[in-house]
């Protein structure tokens, strides 16, 4: 006889609720990038890593993560220009006619 009967005890009602609370994260979508790198770089990347403590994945995710998560919502063009910004280098328009000492005008 066993020692433990399965049946409608406070444990398994409990173990029901504890289970029906935790919800499943959804998998986020993410895509492959594959990064071609020489020898030498590789050498260096995985003795960096080992130095440090830290995967090449990571490091990599961490170099990426500034350059990658402040243009999320970035739209693909120019920014518009406000009127009242200075154009210090872009060049003048041209308004006058410039003189020449070989003017054959005379």
């Amino acid at each position: 006889m066993p020692s433990f009967v399965w049946g409608n005890s406070k444990n398994q009602v409990n173990m029901k609720k504890a289970n029906a609370s935790k919800k499943r994260k959804k998998r986020k979508p993410s895509k492959m990038l594959i990064l071609r790198i020489s020898h030498t770089q590789n050498a260096s990347l995985l003795n960096y890593c080992k130095i440090n403590g830290i995967t090449p994945n990571k490091l990599i995710k961490k170099e990426l993560k500034t350059y990658l998560h402040d243009f999320t919502d970035e739209k693909i063009g120019h920014k518009p220009v406000d009127k009242k910004q200075l154009s210090l280098f872009q060049e003048p328009e041209v308004s006058y006619k410039q003189l020449t000492i070989f003017n054959s005008e005379g």
